[in-house]
């Protein structure tokens, strides 16, 4: 067998990298640890971004509702003043039977009655 001294030569060899290798896990564990603190800060992080999003999108939200109403009454108006335009233009097809038919037959009958006053002497 092997002797004394051999067996504490290896048995300190395998301490010593065992102690190497507990070194490496402890490493291991505080950089694991710091992970997880940092997985929760960013977590919380997130959550909290994610409520500003949520309050930001639901204002955007209200707006383009509001603009949308309004565009709806604009629509109303517009449709209103385009219908009142329509009716204050003058139609000219209109404005022309109007004085061919009753404008222009009235003068005639007005000079008419004036010829008639002068040439029979009435006053």
């Amino acid at each position: 067998m092997d002797s004394l001294p051999t067996k504490v030569a290896t048995h300190d060899y395998q301490i010593k990298g065992l102690d190497k290798r507990i070194e490496s896990v402890e490493i291991d564990n505080k950089t694991l640890t710091r992970l997880t603190t940092l997985l929760e800060e960013q977590m919380k992080n997130s959550n909290q971004k994610d409520d500003k999003h949520s309050k930001v999108l639901e204002k955007i939200n209200d707006n383009l509702t509001n603009l949308n109403s309004r565009f709806e009454l604009v629509e109303k108006r517009v449709g209103y003043l385009e219908k009142k335009r329509n009716e204050a233009l003058i139609d000219l097809g209109q404005l022309g039977k109007t004085i061919i038919f009753k404008v222009i037959p009235t003068v005639i009958a007005a000079l008419l009655v004036a010829w008639l006053v002068y040439t029979l002497g009435w006053k």
